[in-house]
């Protein structure tokens, strides 16, 4: 078995190789893409990206050519590797490329090669109004010479427009070379540096090459959010060294064993050091910006009159802070503990614990629910308040917004406004503020069919069904963007139902039903929409 199938995935996420079908759209990434789609279908001419080792030229040199190939009338030639040792081989080359038999190229002159090349673009470009479009990768391998070809072969143009469009895709070393050749840096037309990328596009950059590459259900969660810091951290956002990285820590945690990858898993992983590229040391940065924080709430704390900041009220405020690779990641909850199932009661809409994004995001307006089933606001929840009223119990979600600075308390007003978003009728109407969340499953049988019901936090607009065998699963996609606030499994434990597996993605959440017979055969379930979600009955 490959190492990969064991994470529920059905091939490599971390592939050194730049395959277009994993190429992640980062912010710089997207923006370079369309600056060069805008400029070929203009015919400007000469286009140059460059950037570092590693910061994703060749991925998106193949992405620019998968976009292109779709297109209907573009003709595109690639030279991987432009080191040529004359202008003359060169040329050859080219023709070649439009042509031209190999043989009859080498017994011509140079002018009558460029000749060829002129006459190949003139049926190309004019007679068959076709886009043609050459694309050169490792530019810096260029010679004056092959550079100087590439500016004649721009003085090829009609009155409208240029009959060849150019991109040269090269490192940072390709920039002086340009500069050398004035006539030529003249005429480009668009130029793009890349540069490494942010914390947030290596966090969503990881994530999405584990997305497309998992087999149903996304394996979420292999990554912490601290090993998405560590990652960042160790790499400084180029992509390059982020899949090297990613597929180091992989293969860690299969022979470590671990459940997922955490701050550890990735540091013992970083004994290999790339050389040559710019580091920007960032520890020194985040200490001094948290405790730039630290002394900014401490002030105004102070200047509006807070209690000062004492060693019981930090560690009150602190007992809910888990550091990296603490026993408690490892910990998973009893079965009839996890929130999100209610095989009896109405209310299944207790947020997971530890679900940072959810407990973080929680604000006026919101509710957090506690064991007893008691609604309080994600602001009392995190006050000393409610930490005295009910101290045995431990939410990691109400303690997570008492990490939070103290809030001023409300007005009358606000008051007024926030009881009315956080009352029922609201609720049910369908108007609560935000996208979607689903807040768990709830199974029931009766005179032999089963019914499992989808429970949302509003109703659900669009739905897709599906069943897909080995192991037998029924797929139910709820379109459009959505939250969860349950567990990303949750046990069942019917007579035919086993477990519920869901999937945050970008324009959908997937929820996968198992069945307890793995190897049952296709069968479409009825699935009826409800003010509370949906309903899949199976008879």
């Amino acid at each position: 078995m490959r190492y990969f199938e064991l994470l529920n995935l059905r091939r490599e996420p971390f592939s050194n190789s730049p395959d277009p079908e994993l190429f992640y759209r980062a912010k710089q990434h997207r923006e370079c893409l369309q600056a060069l789609e805008i400029a070929i279908r203009l015919k400007r001419g000469l286009s140059v990206v460059t950037g570092h080792v590693g910061t994703g030229k060749t991925t998106l040199c193949r992405q620019l050519i998968r976009v292109l190939s779709d297109r209907q009338g573009v003709v595109t030639h690639l030279v991987l590797d432009p080191y040529f040792s004359d202008a003359r081989e060169f040329l050859v080359h080219l023709n070649g490329l439009f042509g031209v038999d190999a043989a009859e190229a080498h017994a011509v002159s140079d002018w009558q090669l460029r000749e060829n090349i002129k006459n190949a673009l003139l049926t190309l470009a004019v007679e068959e109004d076709r886009l043609v479009i050459l694309i050169v990768d490792e530019g810096q391998k260029m010679s004056l010479e092959c550079l100087e070809i590439l500016r004649e072969l721009l003085n090829f143009e009609t009155n409208e427009h240029k009959l060849l469009q150019i991109v040269i895709f090269g490192q940072l070393e390709f920039e002086p070379i340009l500069e050398a050749k004035a006539n030529l840096a003249d005429r480009v037309n668009l130029r793009f540096r890349l540069g490494p990328l942010d914390f947030q596009d290596t966090r969503e950059l990881i994530q999405a090459r584990i997305a497309m590459c998992s087999k149903d259900i996304s394996p979420e969660g292999l990554f912490s959010f601290w090993a998405f810091l560590a990652v960042y951290l160790a790499t400084d956002g180029f992509p390059r060294q982020i899949v090297q990285l990613c597929h180091q820590a992989l293969l860690a945690v299969i022979i470590k064993e671990r459940p997922r990858v955490t701050w550890g898993v990735v540091r013992s992983c970083m004994r290999w050091r790339t050389l040559g590229l710019p580091r920007r040391r960032r520890w020194p940065w985040l200490a001094g910006a948290a405790l730039a924080l630290i002394v900014a709430l401490a002030g105004a704390g102070i200047y509006f009159g807070y209690a000062p900041v004492s060693a019981e009220r930090l560690r009150g405020i602190t007992s809910g802070v888990k550091l990296p690779d603490v026993a408690s990641w490892f910990a998973s909850a009893p079965a009839a503990e996890k929130p999100g199932v209610a095989p009896q009661t109405p209310d299944a809409s207790t947020p997971p614990p530890a679900a940072s994004g959810a407990a973080s995001g929680a604000g006026i307006g919101q509710q957090v629910q506690h064991p007893a089933g008691a609604p309080v606001s994600a602001q009392s929840a995190g006050s000393p308040q409610a930490q005295t009223a009910a101290p045995e119990q431990n939410q990691p979600a109400a303690l997570a917004d008492a990490a939070a600075p103290e809030q001023p308390a409300l007005t009358e007003t606000e008051a007024a406004r926030t009881q009315a978003e956080d009352s029922q009728p609201a609720r049910e109407s369908g108007h609560e503020p935000g996208p979607p969340r689903f807040t768990g499953v709830r199974a029931s049988s009766q005179d032999g069919s089963e019914t499992l019901e989808i429970l949302t936090s509003k109703p659900v607009e669009r739905f897709e069904v599906a069943f897909k065998p080995n192991p037998a699963r029924i797929l139910v996609d709820l379109m459009g963007p959505w939250e969860r606030r349950a567990d990303r499994e949750l046990p069942v434990g019917t007579a035919r139902l086993d477990k519920v597996r869901t999937a945050v993605q970008p324009d959908k959440l997937r929820v996968a039903v198992y069945l307890k017979d793995a190897s049952a055969g296709p069968f479409q379930p009825k699935v009826e929409k409800t003010p509370q979600g949906l309903k899949v009955i199976l008879k």
